[in-house]
C-alpha cells in the first residue's frame, strides 16, 4: 500500500518502446502506390487556338524512403497523417517551350499532291500525318520519323497500298507514308534544319523535285534531321483527301530563328536496258502466254542543295544536301512458256508475245508509279 501512495504522490514515466513491422507498412505503402504514381505530361498547344496545355511533373512513390519515415512519425500518439515519400519527374516539354513562339508567320511550310481517288493510300497518309500535329522538337534534339509514328502496320490500322522494295511495286500497310516523310523533310530544308539521316526511293519520285524525296521503312530506313535553332520547333499538319488532295507540313518557332535558303535540284537520266527484263515463270497462266507485271524504270542520278542568304538577300554560301545515284530498273515478266522448266533460267531467250499482252497494274497504283 506504501508503494501505491508513493507511485500516487510521485508518478513514474515509463517510456514505451514502438515498433512497427516494416512488411506490413511496405505492403501498405505498396498498395497505394499504383493509385499515385503517375507519368509526367508534356505541354503542349492547340495550333488552331494558340491555347497552351499546361505541363504535369510526373509522380512516382519512393516506397523504401516511406517505410523509414514511419517510425518517426508514429513517435506521437496523436491522430496522425502519413506522408508519402515521392519523386518527381520532369516532363520533355515544358510550358517555356512555346514562349514567344509566332504562329502568324511559320519558318517553312511545305506541300506535296496526291491523287484522292486512291482511296487506301489517301487514307494513310491521313492516318501517318496526324502522328506529328503538335510535335515539339528542341534545341540539340534529334527528330524521327519512325520514333514519332511507331510501327505502320495492319494492326494500327493502316490500308494496303503500293509502295517501293528494292526498287519494285508491293502492295504493303501505309503504303503513302514516304510522301509525308518527304513533305516533312523539304519543309525542314526551309527551315535551315541540319538532315542527320534521309535516303530516296528506290525509284524516281514525282510529287517532288528530282532529289528531294525521303523514304522511310520502319526498323531499316528512317528520316531524321536536328534542331540547330536556338529555340523549340513545333509540327503542324494539313491533309485534304477529299478535294484538293494536298498534304502541308508547317513548322513553327521562335522569330529570330528564321531563316532565308533556297533549295535548288539538277538531275540526268540513265537509261533502262532491254538485257535487264527479269523473267518468273508463272504456270497459272495459259501456256505460251506472259504478262508485264513492271514495266520498270529508267535511273537517275539526282542531286539537291541549299542556299543561304542574309536579311538583306546577299547569297552567303551553298551546301550540297545530297547527291543520289538511283539504279535502273528492269522490266519484270510473268511468263509460262511450252516445255520450261520449273526454275526461271537467268538470262532466258525472248519467249513468243501472245498476241494482246496483258499489262497489270497494281491496285491504287498512284499516276507515274510514285509513292
Amino acid at each position: 500500500v506504501s508503494d501505491r501512495i508513493s507511485l500516487w504522490r510521485n508518478p513514474l514515466e515509463i517510456p514505451l518502446g514502438l515498433r512497427v513491422d516494416e512488411k506490413v507498412v511496405w505492403y501498405l505503402v505498396e498498395s497505394v502506390k499504383s493509385t499515385v504514381d503517375s507519368e509526367p505530361v508534356d505541354a503542349s498547344m492547340n495550333l488552331a487556338e494558340g491555347i497552351i496545355n499546361a505541363a504535369r511533373d510526373g509522380i512516382e512513390v519512393d516506397i523504401e524512403k516511406t517505410v523509414k519515415n514511419i517510425p518517426r512519425t508514429l513517435s506521437s500518439l496523436d491522430d496522425i497523417l502519413v506522408a508519402l515519400a515521392v519523386n518527381r519527374t520532369r516532363p520533355r516539354v515544358t510550358n517555356d517551350a512555346f514562349q514567344d513562339i509566332d504562329l502568324e508567320n511559320p519558318l517553312a511550310e511545305y506541300t506535296t499532291k496526291f491523287n484522292i481517288w486512291k482511296r487506301n493510300r489517301s487514307t494513310n497518309i491521313e492516318l501517318v500525318s496526324v502522328h506529328f500535329e503538335g510535335v515539339v522538337i528542341k534545341p540539340g534534339e534529334i527528330f524521327s520519323f519512325n520514333e514519332v509514328t511507331g510501327p505502320r502496320t495492319y494492326a494500327e490500322g493502316y490500308l494496303p497500298a503500293p509502295e517501293y522494295r528494292q526498287g519494285r511495286i508491293v502492295m504493303a500497310p501505309a503504303g503513302g507514308a514516304c510522301q509525308v516523310s518527304t513533305t516533312i523533310y523539304n519543309a525542314a530544308l526551309l527551315a535551315g534544319l541540319e538532315i542527320v539521316e534521309r535516303r530516296p526511293h528506290g525509284r524516281p519520285c514525282g510529287y517532288v523535285p528530282y532529289g528531294r524525296d525521303a523514304t522511310v521503312a520502319y526498323g531499316a530506313v528512317d528520316l531524321r534531321f536536328k534542331n540547330t535553332l536556338e529555340h523549340p520547333i513545333i509540327l503542324h499538319q494539313r491533309v485534304d483527301r477529299h478535294s484538293a488532295g494536298t498534304i502541308t507540313f508547317v513548322i513553327y518557332g521562335h522569330p529570330d530563328d528564321r531563316v532565308h535558303v533556297e533549295i535548288g535540284n539538277a538531275y540526268s537520266w540513265v537509261a533502262r536496258q532491254e538485257s535487264s527484263t527479269r523473267y518468273v515463270i508463272d504456270r497459272s497462266l495459259a501456256p505460251g502466254t506472259q504478262v508485264v507485271e513492271d514495266e520498270g524504270t529508267n535511273g537517275i542520278i539526282q542531286r539537291c542543295w541549299r542556299t543561304w542568304f542574309d536579311d538583306e538577300g546577299n547569297e552567303l554560301y551553298t551546301e550540297q544536301i545530297s547527291h543520289d545515284n538511283v539504279r535502273p530498273v528492269g522490266k519484270l515478266i510473268r511468263h509460262n512458256p511450252d516445255g520450261a522448266a520449273e526454275t526461271s533460267p537467268s538470262t532466258p531467250s525472248t519467249p513468243s508475245a501472245p498476241s494482246q499482252p496483258e499489262r497489270v497494274t497494281p491496285e491504287e497504283e498512284p499516276p507515274s508509279g510514285v509513292f
